[in-house]
Parts: structure tokens; C-alpha cells; sequence
């Protein structure tokens, strides 16, 4: 059964943020849903990232076909 929009990017975001590496195919199969609302899911994420945790990156491993996130330690003795 397919999951709707909302709860897709949660559960998918909940996943990353607990240091899951989300297979693209895996996921499409588990939500009933196709690569291209998978791609659409990972840009919402990505923009909200963008607008709210500046130390976290979300990345693509080609080899092993998994998203995760990556923290970025912010350095506070530049001022």
C-alpha cells in the first residue's frame, strides 16, 4: 500500500536522523511508491536542512546505493 506524502518524509527523515542508511529501492518498495517521488522526498529533506540544521548534510553513497547524513562540526573559535 502506498504511504502518503507526509508520512513518507517523516519516516524517512526519522530513519536518517537515527543514523540509518536509507536504500533508495528498499524504501520505494516498502511506501509503494516510485524512484521519482523518492527523489522528490530527499529534496524536501535536503531543503529543510538547508533552512534549518546548517551542520548537517544529507549524502548519496553510489557504491552501496544509501542516503545518510553527515554532522559538520561547526568551529567556535572563529570569530
Amino acid at each position: 500500500m502506498k504511504t502518503d506524502k507526509v508520512t513518507r518524509v517523516l519516516i524517512l527523515y526519522h530513519q536518517l536522523m537515527h543514523g540509518a542508511a536509507v536504500n533508495e529501492a528498499w524504501f520505494c518498495m516498502e511506501h509503494g511508491i516510485d524512484r521519482r517521488s523518492f527523489d522528490r522526498d530527499i529534496e524536501d529533506i535536503r531543503l529543510f536542512l538547508s533552512v534549518i540544521f546548517v551542520s548537517k548534510e544529507l549524502r548519496y553513497d553510489k557504491i552501496n546505493n544509501v542516503y545518510f547524513f553527515v554532522i559538520h562540526c561547526l568551529d567556535l573559535t572563529k570569530r
